[in-house]
């Protein structure tokens, strides 16, 4: 089979048909053969290049096949640098097929999985069909009950802190973009077989091609509903409201001397369940676990992560910006990822959500955090991202593993009540003039006057935002902004909005593991994911989850 990328042709609105002949035309001139020759030929990645505004190309990666011509010759024969021989791809599979290919037969030896965000859900399902049924347990509730609870609460209700928009079956990236891309590296090609389950439970077959695949919060609820049936079809058990409340552990002495612990049992809220494999896929919000395992002992480190606002703009805004021109019915909304440095820190966009709305993301009394959502439409009005800085040990070791979560739960309360309760909004030039900085001298290229309840979800107030974080933070982040608006006009508009605050961009705790992904001190337990420092979204996590799979099956194999 032969792989050609960089194929690029001026954007327009086309058919599928013309696509897929004007796609055949272009690689049979690349090639050096008639477009009769080539067969089942498939797009395998698209993106958008805009470095030419207005003027705007459509990007493909495609693989074929040639009818009755040998592939080296042809390959010899093609001047391009951008044409390959590969494998065949494995195809996407069928829910049906997927389903199917489970193992009847299950091993007696059943590991616990605590959290069923994408790292506990894709680890359980490597583990059945690597032959193991796996108990995970979970906190919150199931997809369906959770959404009522955060909707309710958005509505005004009150926080349920087992049941919000961090705790509950999808983890907390159901209530996200559902971005599917990530720079970890993949050489077992586990990304395109997360994105073919995905496919298989609902997912838009869109997932399989694009650049920058992305889900939506409003598809994820149904396609984390449709994989927790798979996993109870197959052999696995799922226990809602259930959290994992501390470890049952035995002394071991290895072979070299060195004393260590090793788990026998999880105590849950439902009682002690009895195993040699505890996957900890948590997500970074679970602090109280987070006390639970230094209370036991666990080998954790302090971990770099970040904090700032969420930003607000016209979504017609960035497409201007970003495509010269605003076509709503052929391109889709217009994102972007932004990087600078202000002094010694590093300022940068996150978790960007075109057409989409900042959210209350809070999960404790007391305290409020942002993020950001959209729907796979991404068709609300306004575009979102993070805003952020990073937040090292230094600006907030006092001598405890556990203080970036004293650091974060400080600005979350902090938010809290500079809102009294609601999300804290403020406009980007009253923030810049309280720290006497400068702002872009224009206003939004399109109308900013929308209503602003269009574009969050969760109650706002207007207030101030700038003592949440430490002001040399704020100040960074709010410089970094006006840098930004020198790479997209609008950006650093005064009229721009910032909502407070987003604090829970990545763990600040890393639980520390060995090259057996089993913790370096504490034997049965493999930190999993997103909470224990190792992943970085979903596609990260889930790819973790999969790896870790793999190596409690070696482990418990070994026990016996």
């Amino acid at each position: 089979m032969i792989e050609i990328s960089q194929i690029k042709i001026p954007f327009a609105s086309r058919t599928h048909q013309e696509l897929m002949s004007l796609l055949t035309a272009k690689a049979a001139k690349i090639l050096h053969v008639r477009p009769a020759q080539i067969t089942r030929l498939t797009v395998v990645r698209h993106t958008i290049d805009a470095r030419k505004k207005p003027q705007l190309y459509d990007v493909y990666s495609v693989t074929l096949a040639l009818r009755k011509t040998r592939e080296e010759r042809v390959l010899t024969r093609a001047d391009s640098r951008f044409v390959r021989r590969i494998e065949q791809k494995e195809a996407p599979f069928s829910l049906s097929a997927f389903r199917a290919s489970f193992p009847k037969t299950l091993h007696p030896m059943r590991p616990v999985i605590a959290g069923t965000g994408p790292a506990g859900l894709f680890c359980a399902m490597e583990l059945l069909l690597r032959g193991f049924s796996p108990i995970l347990i979970e906190r919150g509730k199931s997809v369906e009950e959770r959404r009522e609870d955060v909707s309710r609460y958005w509505e005004g209700g009150t926080l349920d802190a087992e049941s919000n928009v961090q705790f509950g079956e999808g983890g907390a990236g159901t209530f996200s973009d559902g971005k599917l891309y990530t720079s970890v590296r993949d050489r077992e090609g586990l990304m395109h077989r997360v994105l073919s389950i995905f496919h298989a439970h609902g997912a838009g077959e869109s997932i399989l091609t694009e650049a920058d695949p992305h889900i939506g919060t409003d598809a994820l609820a149904q396609i984390v509903s449709r994989m927790r049936e798979t996993i109870l079809l197959a052999g696995g058990e799922v226990c809602f409201s259930d959290a994992l409340n501390g470890l049952v552990l035995s002394g071991v002495r290895d072979t070299d001397g060195a004393y260590t612990q090793r788990i026998t049992a999880v105590k849950t809220a439902r009682g002690i369940l009895d195993t040699q494999a505890l996957v900890l896929a948590t997500g970074h919000s679970a602090r109280d676990t987070f006390e639970m395992l230094a209370e036991s002992g666990v080998r954790m480190e302090q971990k770099a992560f970040a904090a700032g606002f969420r930003i607000l703009h016209p979504q017609e805004s960035i497409d201007l910006a970003r495509y010269g021109r605003i076509h709503k019915e052929a391109l889709p909304p217009a994102s972007y990822k932004l990087t600078t440095r202000v002094g010694a820190r590093s300022v940068y966009t996150f978790c960007m959500c075109p057409g989409g709305f900042v959210i209350d993301a809070a999960s404790e009394p007391g305290g409020l955090c942002v993020n950001g959502m959209s729907n796979s439409l991404r068709d609300a009005p306004f575009a979102n991202s993070a805003v952020i800085c990073t937040v090292t040990p230094a600006d907030y070791d006092r001598g405890s593993v556990l203080d970036g979560i004293r650091f974060q739960r400080l600005a979350e309360q902090r938010a809290h009540a500079a809102g009294a309760g609601a999300i804290p909004v403020m406009r980007f030039s009253e923030l810049a003039e309280r720290l006497c900085i400068r702002t872009g001298e224009g206003t939004m290229p399109v109308n900013g006057a929308l209503p602003l309840a269009e574009g969050i979800r969760g109650r706002f107030e207007e207030a101030a935002i700038d003592s949440i974080l430490p002001e040399d933070i704020t100040r960074a982040i709010a410089e970094g902004i006006g840098e930004f608006g020198k790479k997209i006009r609008c950006f650093d508009a005064p009229d721009a909005w910032l909502c407070a605050t987003e604090s829970r961009t990545s763990s600040p705790v890393r639980i520390v593991r060995d090259k057996d992904m089993q913790s370096v001190n504490t034997k049965g337990l493999f930190p999993c994911g997103e909470g224990a420092g190792y992943a970085g979204g979903i596609m990260s996590a889930a790819i973790d989850g999969i790896r870790v799979a793999g190596a409690v099956e070696k482990a418990l194999l070994s026990a016996g």
